[in-house]
């Protein structure tokens, strides 16, 4: 038996196993989507307790409308990550792939670690589509799209940026660790990986955020109520955990409160689809 045929018999229990855990996972986020969009067209036309004197039943319809909407299609994507990770991993594109990179750009911790960024871009340029009809299809049906292609572009052009500024060198680091530390290298390697996430909750809301969304300063009183309180944060917790769109008042809470204290502690507006319509929605209402 040769080399080959011998690693690839020890190999292929892996792969079954491997396989096997890919499509249970799947499974199982499928069913607890059909649970949620059940629940949530079981509750759709009862309007919650704690939503009254908030919105009223037909934009809490709507709601449960689009939160139906973006589930359904949340489905779709995950079985399409689905079947390109299995293709990834068993088609032998991989090996191809690695194959003629290393013959072109050799085997230093540079490439290794190029090798794996450009894989990541690769793979995420295949889902483009997907995220363009999201975004200018299913937002725009409902009257949430306020983007146009060109930012859309520029958007998807600084996270490429951004990924290779922040994300090649600690890659790069990481693999260098291997060799550095041997058998301990993953305890160093979720070290840094640790900091490296620690650092970016500090410089995200004061360097990355402007990059793609505008902050301008509110005037005093115009922050509504319960941003104002911490009750947003309560409320979050008590509301009905099928409608998405309601889903959006915590993260925005927590985004007003990082970049408040970047801005020593003055309101600020954020400009983002999500956060604009979140808020407008609640202050109209406060």
């Amino acid at each position: 038996m040769t080399e080959e045929a011998e690693a690839g018999s020890l190999t292929q229990p892996f792969a079954i196993v491997a396989l096997v855990l890919i499509l249970a996972r799947a499974i199982a986020e499928l069913w607890l989507s059909r649970l949620n969009q059940h629940h949530v067209r079981a509750h759709a036309n009862e309007l919650p307790p704690a939503f009254r004197g908030i919105i009223d039943e037909a934009t809490y319809r709507r709601s449960a409308d689009y939160t139906l909407a973006k589930s359904r299609f949340a489905d779709i994507t995950g079985v399409f990550d689905v079947v390109v990770l299995i293709a990834v991993l068993f088609s032998g594109v991989l090996p191809w792939a690695f194959e003629r990179f290393t013959a072109s750009f050799g085997t230093s911790i540079w490439a290794m670690a190029g090798f794996l960024f450009f894989l990541g871009i690769a793979l995420s340029m295949l889902a483009l589509p997907l995220a363009w009809y999201a975004q200018f299809k299913l937002e725009e049906r409902f009257g949430f799209n306020t983007t146009t292609i060109k930012t859309w572009v520029l958007d998807r052009v600084k996270g490429f940026l951004l990924a290779l500024l922040l994300g090649y060198p600690p890659l790069a680091l990481v693999l260098k660790l291997i060799g550095w530390t041997g058998a301990t290298w993953w305890l160093w390697g979720a070290a840094i990986v640790i900091t490296f996430q620690l650092l970016l909750l500090l410089i995200a809301p004061a360097v990355i955020m402007p990059l793609f969304n505008k902050f301008t300063p509110l005037s005093e009183g115009a922050l509504p109520a319960p941003f104002r309180t911490g009750a947003a944060h309560r409320f979050s917790h008590a509301q009905h955990r099928g409608d998405g769109r309601q889903q959006t008042i915590a993260p925005l809470q927590c985004i007003l409160y990082r970049v408040r204290t970047f801005s020593k502690n003055r309101p600020v507006r954020h400009t983002n689809r999500a956060a604009q319509r979140a808020g407008t929605r609640i202050g109209a209402r406060a």
